[in-house]
C-alpha cells in the first residue's frame, strides 16, 4: 500500500521497492520450507506404517524425494462399467516410485507422545514410475475397451451386478457411445437404400431416415460430451502387477477420481516429468567436496526433455538440446 502511494521519481520509492521484493523472496521460502516439511512428514508416516524394514528405510533415504500426495477416490468397475465398489487412497509419487496406500481410521490422540498422531496407512501396492503408464478412453487394446481389470486380490462386491443401483462409468459411457456410432452407421446405409425405394410410403422416405441419422448425431455429440466432462477428473493407470504362474509380465487397471480437473493434470504432468529425470542424460553428474554428509537442500535444474534439430540458414542442420525449466 506504501507503494501504491508513493509516487515515481520520490526518493522512497526505490527503497519500497527492494523491500517488497525481499520480503516476496523470503515469503516464497517459507513456503518452500514448510512443503518440503510438509513432504518429509508423509513419508515418515507412511514408513512407520510399512512392515518391511528395509523398504522403510528406502522410503526414508535422502536420495529418493517426495514429488506429489494426495487423497484420491479409487473407483472399481465391473464387466458392464458399473461401479462394484469405491474407497478413499492416498497416493503418493516419489521421484522413482508410485505408491497406493490405504488410510486407516486413527484412534484417540495419545496425550503423553510428543509424536504428533496422523493417519496411519496400509501399502496396496507400489510400482516405479517407469513402469506405470496413463491410459486415456479410448486408448486401451481391443480386448481392454470395454471393461477395466480387477486388481489382484480384489473380491467383486456379491450382487452389484443385479442391485438395481449400478452406476454407469467411463467404460460403460465408452461402451454406449460405440453402440450409437454402429447405430448411426446402419441407418445411413438404411437411407440409401430408402432412396431407392420405387413405390411412396407415408413412414418411409428419405425425409424420416434422415431425420434418424440427425437424432442419432445428437445422441453421440451429448454421448461425447459426457465422455470428455467425466474424464476430466479421471485418473486412469496402467500398473505393473506380480507375473504369473508361466512368468508373464501382468498389468491391472487402477481408476482414481481427482478433486478437480486440475488435479488430474498435474498428477499426469508431474509423472511424465518424474519420468524425464529418471533418464540417464538427467543424472547430476557432479559432486561436491563440502556437502558431502551434509543435507542437501533440493534445487531445481533443467530438464534435458528431447534433442530437437535445427537448421541453419546455409541447410546445415545441427543438434541442440531442449531444456525444460520445470522441476519435477
Amino acid at each position: 500500500d506504501m507503494l501504491k502511494n508513493t509516487p515515481k521519481g520520490h526518493v522512497d520509492r526505490l527503497p519500497l521497492q527492494l523491500a517488497l521484493t525481499e520480503l516476496e523472496t523470503l515469503a516464497e521460502k517459507l513456503n518452500e520450507q514448510k512443503r518440503v516439511a510438509d513432504q518429509i512428514a508423509e513419508t515418515q508416516q507412511l514408513a512407520r506404517s510399512v512392515s518391511d524394514r528395509l523398504f522403510s528405510k528406502q522410503l526414508n533415504s535422502e536420495q529418493r524425494s517426495l514429488v506429489l500426495c494426495e487423497t484420491l477416490i479409487e473407483t472399481v468397475y465391473g464387466e458392464r462399467g458399473q461401479v462394484l465398489k469405491s474407497k478413499e487412497r492416498k497416493v503418493f509419487l516419489f521421484d522413482d516410485l508410485l505408491i497406493c496406500a490405504n488410510i486407516n481410521v486413527k484412534g484417540p490422540p495419545d496425550i503423553s507422545s510428543l509424536v504428533p498422531v496422523g493417519p496411519k496407512y496400509t501399502m496396496k501396492w507400489s510400482a516405479p514410475i517407469q513402469h506405470v503408464q496413463v491410459v486415456e478412453v479410448g486408448q486401451e487394446n481391443s480386448q481392454n475397451k470395454d471393461t477395466l481389470f480387477l486388481q489382484s486380490g480384489a473380491k467383486r462386491a456379491s450382487g452389484a451386478c443385479n442391485s438395481g443401483k449400478a452406476f454407469l462409468g467411463p467404460p460403460r459411457l465408452y461402451h454406449e457411445l460405440q453402440e450409437l456410432q454402429h447405430d448411426l452407421s446402419v441407418v445411413e446405409e438404411v437411407t440409401l437404400l430408402v432412396g431407392t425405394l420405387q413405390g411412396t410410403y407415408q413412414n418411409l422416405n428419405t425425409t424420416v431416415s434422415q431425420d434418424w441419422c440427425l437424432a442419432l448425431q445428437r445422441l453421440i455429440r451429448i454421448k461425447e460430451e459426457q465422455i470428455q466432462c467425466a474424464n476430466k477428473c479421471r485418473l486412469r493407470l496402467q500398473v505393473p502387477g506380480r507375473p504369473d504362474k508361466s512368468g508373464r509380465p501382468v498389468s491391472f487397471m487402477v481408476v482414481f477420481n481427482t478433486p478437480n480437473p486440475l488435479s488430474k493434470i498435474s498428477w499426469v504432468n508431474r509423472l511424465h516429468l518424474a519420468k524425464i529425470a529418471l533418464r540417464e542424460e538427467n543424472s547430476q553428474g557432479w559432486l561436491y567436496g563440502e556437502d558431502e554428509g551434509k543435507t542437501i537442500v533440493p534445487f531445481s535444474c533443467p530438464l534435458l526433455a528431447c534433442h530437437m534439430p535445427v537448421f541453419a540458414t546455409k541447410s546445415a542442420e545441427r543438434k541442440v538440446n531442449l531444456l525444460s525449466l520445470t522441476h519435477c
